[in-house]
């Protein structure tokens, strides 16, 4: 999973930092002055709650909003980052669960061989 963490981002500058794909799902209500966290997560992949922990690990210490970006994003990682009150923006909104995502590659991976 690629991933990058800007922190302490001018939320003006976020369509700046934001790769081309995510430029579009800016909130136009977020405040214009102020501080943000912006967690990319790269590729057209979906996001496991074990990934999201991983990167929530790092930002123990943010003491101001936090944005996530992301292709799509299981439920139980949507769970997880609204719990961090993390606000979230996905390109797709499928349902996934961990398992369930899981099984399919599993199942991918087996067909390949």
């Amino acid at each position: 999973m690629r991933y990058s963490i800007q922190k302490r981002i001018d939320i003006k500058d976020l369509p700046r930092i934001l790769p081309k794909r995510f430029q579009g799902l800016v909130d136009p209500q977020l405040e214009n002055d102020g501080t943000v966290t912006v967690i990319i997560f790269g590729g057209e992949k979906v996001i496991r709650s074990s990934q999201v922990r991983s990167v929530l690990k790092e930002l123990s210490d943010a003491d101001h909003t936090i944005l996530a970006y992301a292709y799509n994003l299981t439920a139980e990682s949507k769970e997880i980052l609204q719990a961090n009150r993390v606000q979230i923006y996905t390109e797709r909104d499928w349902y996934w669960t961990d398992e369930s995502y899981s099984a399919v590659r599993s199942y991918r991976s087996e067909r390949k061989l």
